[in-house]
């Protein structure tokens, strides 16, 4: 792949690392930063914004194992297993803050679906 897919891939990676530690988009706090700065600097970023971060591609499917792990299709392995890891350490029968044991089955479910698939195809690891 091109340099333009790499990095695209890379800053949807961070934006989807950055989401799950602050609930926050990087968008979202760049707007927030431009609003502190001005029109003209906010019109460049939603530029590039569109450019980066709203592509087809990065659409969470409504139904799926990757609408039960909240990942869109092109995320790395790291993001999915970010993603899995967050949700069973909130849904784990035995040690979840909140336990549920089919909801916990479910993202499970859904975790070994997204691996398989991607072995089975013979994906090269993402992690780094």
């Amino acid at each position: 792949m091109g340099k333009r897919s790499d990095t695209v891939r890379a800053l949807r990676d961070i934006d989807d690392i950055v989401h799950v530690f602050t609930g926050k988009r990087i968008k979202d706090l760049v707007h927030r930063a431009v609003d502190l700065v001005g029109d003209d600097i906010k019109k460049r970023v939603e530029n590039v914004a569109k450019q980066y971060f709203e592509v087809a591609d990065d659409v969470i499917p409504a139904t799926g194992p990757y609408s039960v792990l909240h990942c869109r299709p092109g995320a790395s392995d790291a993001v999915v297993k970010l993603r899995f890891r967050e949700l069973a350490r909130i849904l784990h029968p035995d040690t979840g803050t909140s336990p549920d044991p089919k909801e916990f089955q479910r993202v499970l479910e859904a975790y070994d679906a997204i691996m398989g698939e991607r072995k089975a195809k013979g994906y090269p690891p993402k992690e780094e």
